[in-house]
């Protein structure tokens, strides 16, 4: 299995104070950018397994679900309380443009 690039956007294009929902290979991704970074993380919450986190309220480098609360830390997915963990991709930005990789077939 190998792995793919999906482009998200052009760096300037991503809101600062909002989430980009990104659909690839099967798999919700909200990207995130917080202070000269990019951060892609699962947009399923583990409490209710819907996808919000791309419009969750974001604290520095915590988003917290919209709908219940709970908050992950962007850099790893853990769940700030509790046992809960996101999954966390890659995200490369190459001459402005930001990609996320994926596995092939996910």
């Amino acid at each position: 299995m190998g792995v793919q690039r999906i482009r998200v956007g052009e760096l300037v294009d991503l809101p600062l104070r909002r989430g980009k929902l990104v659909c690839a290979g099967g798999e919700e991704i909200a990207v995130w950018r917080v202070d000269g970074n990019v951060y892609a993380i699962s947009a399923v919450c583990a409490h209710q397994h819907v996808a919000t986190l791309h419009e969750g309220l974001r604290n520095g480098t915590t988003i917290a679900c919209p709908l219940h609360g709970w908050t992950y830390a962007l850099e790893n997915g853990r769940a700030l309380v509790g046992s809960g963990i996101l999954r966390t991709y890659p995200v490369i930005v190459e001459r402005g443009i930001v990609y996320v990789q994926v596995d092939e077939g996910v």
